[in-house]
């Protein structure tokens, strides 16, 4: 983690359920990082990482805007569109 990120706050839509699947699994190979997720309802809402001297959060923004990625682009006239990711085992 890069000195510069260090502090800092990050959003991750549907944190919780789905992503943090990916992240953890990615921190937990490398043994290196420090992980300190905190839950609420099965659910990680915040996600505290710890490289060395650095941390960085990330926090579940489903849990401030209950909201599909769609819908709140197309709340805002965005015409980015959310990418689709498969898994193939």
């Amino acid at each position: 983690m890069a000195q510069s990120l260090n502090g800092y706050t990050f959003y991750v839509h549907n944190l919780g359920r789905f992503d943090s699947l990916f992240i953890i699994k990615s921190l937990i190979l490398n043994n290196t990082f420090e992980l300190t997720p905190i839950w609420k309802d099965n659910s990680i809402v915040s996600l505290t990482i710890k490289y060395g001297d650095s941390n960085i959060v990330l926090l579940d923004s489903l849990q401030l805007i209950p909201e599909s990625l769609d819908n709140i682009f197309k709340s805002f006239n965005c015409v980015t569109k959310k990418a689709i990711f498969l898994i193939v085992l």
